[in-house]
């Protein structure tokens, strides 16, 4: 997988730079042994760097019965579990922004009902909202571990109405009781889609901590039906934060919220689908036929409460945004 991309900012008094970068490199090796237990290892090269991305084996034991171990994405993000081949943007959404990316541990998953409900429970190290085990090298840093859990429901998978099959609807959380220190606050930096920082937490020689419980509650959706599709989901954390000055150690709360809507549509006829999708024709010049033509739209909006900024609890940067994404268009081959 190749992802190479152009970030161009339209205003000139911004702290980034105009630049091309390979924002993904990764080649993937996965297979299947003995028919029932697969295997997944995506190193990355973009950015500059190199991290293991998935290093996870799944036993298929049986359609409602499924174990996986290694590191591999957190049952959480709508988004975040789609494919960087599916997702119909060069950035994901502000929830994911909140929600985890992979951790290493153990997962209890599968379907059930004719596939009509999707499930899993993970118990993992823990990790910061949008990051991944490896911020913290892929050690973890304390004995208490992270719960999440995830189910999904296609209640019309195999409906005769054509209007209802497509909708699926799901929620999902997380929950743990971790402490920072001065070397690893455990606490996250939120960015914009053209990866400018404009919340994080107060560092240097009195830095907040994370201080105790960490909860996510994450209901989520998507829907198709022909040609058009919508995806919609909101996250929210709750973070228990500590600072220390010289008056002595202030604890709070702090609760930070996003939620975005999605909508594509092909013009050109193509099905919608949550994983993908499958051109009626490719692009050739000379043959007079271009691909598929799909249009995208987003609005979202990622919030952090007053507390973050009141009394030096848990101090932060910028003040919330709100981003409105335009839409693109996109070729498929």
């Amino acid at each position: 997988m190749l992802h190479f991309d152009g970030r161009y900012m339209l205003e000139d008094d911004t702290d980034l730079t105009d630049q091309w970068q390979a924002t993904r490199i990764r080649p993937i090796l996965e297979g299947t042994v003995g028919g029932i237990y697969d295997f997944r290892f995506t190193p990355d090269f973009g950015l500059g760097r190199t991290v293991i991305q998935d290093a996870c084996i799944t036993g298929r034991f049986r359609p409602e019965f499924q174990l996986t171990a290694g590191k591999f994405k957190m049952p959480v993000g709508l988004e975040r579990l789609q494919s960087a081949t599916d997702v119909r943007f060069v950035s994901r959404g502000f929830p994911t922004n909140l929600a985890p990316n992979r951790d290493l541990g153990l997962q209890v998953g599968g379907n059930l009902l004719a596939d009509r409900i999707n499930y899993a429970i993970a118990f993992a190290n823990g990790s910061n909202d949008g990051s991944s085990s490896e911020t913290f090298g892929d050690v973890d840093l304390n004995d208490d571990k992270e719960y999440a859990g995830r189910v999904f429901v296609q209640p019309f998978l195999e409906s005769d109405n054509f209007m209802l099959r497509g909708l699926g609807i799901g929620i999902a959380g997380t929950y743990t009781d971790q402490d920072g220190t001065d070397s690893q606050p455990l606490l996250p930096t939120y960015r914009s889609a053209a990866q400018a920082t404009f919340f994080r937490y107060r560092t240097g020689t009195t830095p907040a901590l994370a201080a105790g419980e960490r909860s996510r509650f994450a209901p989520q959706f998507y829907y198709s039906i022909g040609s058009f599709g919508l995806l919609g989901e909101d996250t929210e954390v709750s973070q228990d934060v500590a600072r220390t000055l010289a008056a002595g150690t202030t604890v709070g709360t702090v609760d930070s919220a996003a939620w975005q809507l999605a909508a594509h549509w092909f013009p050109t006829g193509e099905e919608e689908s949550f994983r993908g999708f499958k051109p009626n024709s490719v692009f050739d010049w000379d043959k007079g036929t271009w691909g598929a033509v799909e249009l995208v739209g987003r609005y979202q909006e990622l919030r952090v409460s007053d507390d973050a900024f009141a009394g030096g609890a848990a101090a932060g940067g910028d003040r919330p945004t709100e981003q409105v994404l335009l839409t693109r268009v996109a070729l498929g081959f």
